[in-house]
């Protein structure tokens, strides 16, 4: 049991790899912002490094940290699970519904520029990945106050995505004060991999957690044939997907708006991304009954009296559809001292199988001329802590653009084995991305 709750800390504390970084989003130099909204266009047209011209990771997760996972007992840390932490002292720090994810996005290809009229125009390709889970606290709660009850886990899901995306994008003035921004993409799926509980019964009692659990498994381009559960899941994730047999394809868009007020110093923005849809062609399906048992009540243990057995059935699967985690994305700035500095709210949704994840983000943005722009933030909802603060800094002189930042830096810490470990921080967004700075340089979408 000890090793895993070690792994889960691992996961959570030390994973470093969302494609969108929210502190980006009120950076006038930087071309990331229009992944957030199309209509958000840089200062001037780019081109992007290969690899380098846009790197972005993210880890999600609204439950688990350090400072709910070990505790000290007696001059020794232990894990949430010991015996002298108390079931309402653990469960209190949880949220009814668990969600953690993982996106990664790399930039292959990516250019921008405005043309006389003042359009602004970009394309790229974009290679993108992420894995979302949702379950409920549900289980914590019985192995943590063991006694009769029964468990609900029908909530859980877990979905994995892997693809290219090409895309085409403008951002033009309707007036004097709306600009719109749409990208169109077309998108190529590589791996796709889902399960959801479709039936699940577990009751405890004061010594044991019986249950039975019972999920469909669907992934793409291969077809798996294994009669064990776990062998089938690993050649789901670990095995090469056969390429020649993921003919697998979608489309997706991205919408937006901003409104210039007051003399351009409230802008008041909002977006939808990723509204779309893969299309896979090649696959298999598996029905997964599971049994499974836990005796003793000795959770820091190696000894527990634990295991499982299941039944699956695997068929080739007909053709399905996926739709992407879309977003939506809300914005509202005010600009003083000549828009030298700006404060900004920023309200981003994204929806998960099973769960809506949501967070409010802000910032105060500091510009010196035309050429450097830096920005601080701290993310409300999603069970943040305070102590946990953003920051991007973006380098956009003609020629050169270098921007580096990340949403969630901890700054409150506590040393294990003489290592220093973030105590409050439960997600992690990083970006960097390196290109060239070309064109005129312009203020406003429209600008002639």
């Amino acid at each position: 049991m000890k090793r895993v709750i070690l792994s889960l800390i691992a996961l959570c504390a030390v994973v470093t790899a969302s494609a969108q970084l929210k502190t980006s989003y009120f950076m006038k130099g930087s071309y990331f912002r229009t992944d957030l909204n199309p209509a958000l266009a840089p200062t001037r047209g780019y081109v992007a490094l290969p690899a380098i011209g846009g790197l972005g990771v993210d880890l999600s997760n609204n439950a688990f940290s350090m400072r709910n996972l070990t505790y000290k007992h007696e001059g020794e840390t232990v894990t949430a699970l010991h015996s002298s932490v108390s079931a309402d002292q653990f469960l209190s720090t949880l949220p009814k519904k668990i969600s953690i994810a993982n996106s990664e996005q790399v930039n292959i290809l990516g250019v921008g520029f405005y043309n006389r009229r003042g359009t602004y125009w970009n394309f790229g390709i974009n290679m993108r990945s992420y894995l979302a889970f949702t379950t409920n606290r549900d289980l914590f709660a019985a192995m943590k106050s063991l006694g009769n009850r029964s468990i609900d886990m029908r909530s859980t899901a877990l979905d994995m995505n892997i693809y290219a995306e090409a895309y085409i994008g403008a951002a033009f003035a309707l007036n004097d004060w709306l600009d719109f921004g749409v990208r169109a993409k077309g998108l190529w799926g590589l791996f796709n991999a889902n399960a959801f509980a479709t039936e699940a019964d577990v009751t405890t009692s004061r010594t044991e957690i019986l249950g039975t659990l019972s999920a469909q498994v669907r992934g793409a381009g291969m077809i798996i044939n294994s009669q064990d559960a776990i062998g089938a899941l690993e050649e789901l994730i670990l095995e090469k997907p056969d390429l020649s047999q993921t003919n697998n394809g979608g489309f997706a868009v991205d919408l937006g708006v901003n409104a210039s007020l007051l003399d351009r110093r409230l802008n008041l923005s909002a977006a939808v991304t990723d509204v779309g849809f893969i299309r896979w062609t090649k696959g298999a399906t598996l029905d997964v009954r599971g049994n499974f048992y836990y005796r003793g009540v000795d959770l820091d243990s190696e000894q527990v009296d634990a295991g499982a057995s299941s039944d699956v059935q695997s068929q080739e699967s007909r053709s399905y559809s996926r739709f992407l985690n879309a977003n939506l994305n809300v914005g509202a700035e005010y600009a003083i001292l000549d828009e030298q500095i700006s404060f900004g709210l920023m309200w981003h949704n994204q929806l998960r199988p099973n769960y809506i994840w949501s967070e409010l983000t802000a910032s105060v943005n500091f510009r010196a001329g035309r050429w450097f722009d830096v920005s601080f933030s701290h993310t409300f909802l999603g069970r943040n802590r305070p102590g946990v603060f953003g920051t991007a800094i973006n380098i956009h002189p003609n020629g050169f653009n270098l921007f580096v930042g990340a949403d969630f830096i901890d700054t409150t810490f506590y040393r294990s084995s003489e290592i220093l470990v973030p105590k409050n921080l439960k997600s992690l967004s990083l970006y960097i991305g390196l290109g060239f700075n070309f064109g005129k340089y312009r203020q406003y979408i429209g600008d002639m």
